[in-house]
C-alpha cells in the first residue's frame, strides 16, 4: 500500500498478545520516504475499549524499501537435500507446551524437518485441513510454523526459554496464498539466521535476508497478556454472619489486641474479649513482651488504622497501613506460636 516491495527491517519492542476476551486497535504509521527511499514505520495498539487518552503501545519500529534485492527464482534443488539426516517431530508441540509454550492448532503446522551437516534447517510446514490462507501475505501459523524447527534442532532448554524473534532484514513477500511450505533456515551466526521459504513446488514465497532471535521465557510472554494488565478492580464490602455457635474465649484462651485502647474497633474488641485478651498499643510492644516470655496468644487482634486526620494522599495511607500489616505479620510469624492467628480489623 505504501509502494514498497521490502521490509528493510524491523526490530520488536514489546510482545503483542491478543486478550482472552475484546480485540486490540492496531495503529501503522507508515512515514514519509528519506533521501534512499526509505520509509521508516512504527507498529502500535492499546484494548479497543481504552479510555480515551490511552497511551498507545509501541511495539515494533522499521523501514520499508523501495526496491528488492532478493532472488525470485525457483529452487530447482532435490528436496530435501540427500545429505540432509531427518528430524523426530513427534510429540514437539507437547513437549512446548509442557515448558509452558502452548501453540493453537493454527500453530502447530510443523510436519517433517531435516538438518544438514553444515547446521542448515529444512522444514515442511503447512495449515490443518480446511483452513483457507486468509488475506495475509502468508498466514501468521505458517510464518510461526516455519521458525519452529530452530526449537526442534535446539532440543529441550535448560534455562527454559524458548528464541524468538527479535530483528528482521531484508523480507521480501514474492507469492501469496500458500497453505504449505517448504523453509530452508541458513545459521548466519549463533542467534541469527537465514529464511527461504516455497511453496509445494520450489517457487519462492518469502525470503528473509537476516533475522535475529532472542531467548525468552513463558512467564514473560504470559506477562504480555492485555487482561494481566490495567485491569480496574473494586472494592465490595461483604456482610460476615456470625456463626450461631461462636462464643465468647474462655479467660487463659490467649487472645492479644494491638492498637489504641481509645480507638472504636479496639475497645469494642476488648470488650468482647474481657479478661482474655492482652492489650499491646502496636506490634513492637507485642513483639517486645513475647520475647520477654509473656504467653504465646493463640489469636492476635490488631487494628489496620486508615488514614490519619487530614491525610489526603491515598498513595501514602495505602502505603502506611501496608508497613502496618507488614510488621505484624513478621511479629506473628516470628515471634507468635505455629497456630497463632492474625485478625485484622479495618474500618472506613
Amino acid at each position: 500500500r505504501a509502494g514498497c516491495a521490502r521490509v528493510e527491517e524491523l526490530t520488536h519492542h514489546v510482545f503483542l498478545a491478543l486478550p482472552e476476551k475484546g480485540a486490540l486497535q492496531l495503529r501503522v504509521l507508515v512515514r514519509a520516504a528519506d533521501d534512499s527511499g526509505r520509509r521508516p514505520f512504527a507498529v502500535h495498539s492499546r484494548p479497543e475499549d481504552a479510555l480515551p487518552g490511552t497511551d498507545w503501545t509501541c511495539h515494533a519500529t522499521g523501514a520499508l524499501g523501495a526496491t528488492t534485492e532478493a532472488t525470485s527464482a525457483p529452487d530447482d534443488a532435490a528436496w530435501p537435500p540427500a545429505s540432509a539426516e531427518p528430524l523426530d517431530t513427534d510429540g514437539f508441540y507437547r513437549r512446548i507446551a509442557d515448558a509452558g509454550f502452548g501453540y493453537g492448532p493454527l500453530f502447530q503446522g510443523l510436519k517433517a524437518a531435516w538438518r544438514d551437516g553444515d547446521g542448515t534447517l529444512y522444514a515442511e510446514v503447512a495449515l490443518p485441513a480446511g483452513t483457507a490462507p486468509g488475506p495475509y501475505g502468508v498466514h501468521p501459523g505458517l510464518l510461526d510454523s516455519a521458525l519452529h524447527p530452530l526449537a526442534l534442532a535446539a532440543g529441550d532448554s535448560d534455562d527454559g526459554t524458548l528464541r524468538v524473534p527479535f530483528s528482521w532484514s531484508g523480507v521480501t513477500l514474492h507469492a501469496t496464498g500458500a497453505r504449505a511450505l517448504r523453509v530452508r533456515l541458513a545459521r548466519l551466526a549463533a542467534d541469527a539466521v537465514a529464511l527461504r521459504v516455497m511453496d509445494s513446488a520450489g517457487a519462492p514465497v518469502l525470503t528473509v535476508d537476516s533475522l535475529v532471535l532472542r531467548p525468552v521465557g513463558a512467564e514473560q510472554l504470559a506477562a504480555a497478556r492485555p487482561d494481566r494488565d490495567g485491569a480496574l478492580h473494586e472494592v465490595i464490602w461483604r456482610a460476615v454472619a456470625t456463626p450461631p455457635d461462636a462464643t465468647v474465649p474462655a479467660e487463659g484462651a490467649g487472645w492479644a489486641v494491638v492498637g489504641d485502647a481509645g480507638d472504636r474497633l479496639v475497645a469494642a474488641a476488648l470488650a468482647a474479649l474481657g479478661p482474655a485478651a492482652e492489650a499491646y498499643p502496636d506490634a513492637d510492644a507485642l513483639r517486645t513482651a513475647l520475647r520477654s516470655g509473656a504467653t504465646l496468644p493463640g489469636t492476635v487482634v490488631a487494628r489496620c488504622a486508615g488514614a490519619a486526620d487530614g491525610d489526603t494522599d491515598p498513595a501514602s495511607a495505602a502505603h502506611s497501613a501496608t508497613g502496618h500489616v507488614l510488621d505484624l505479620l513478621r511479629t506473628v510469624l516470628a515471634d507468635g506460636g505455629p497456630d497463632t492467628r492474625l485478625v485484622v480489623l479495618t474500618g472506613g
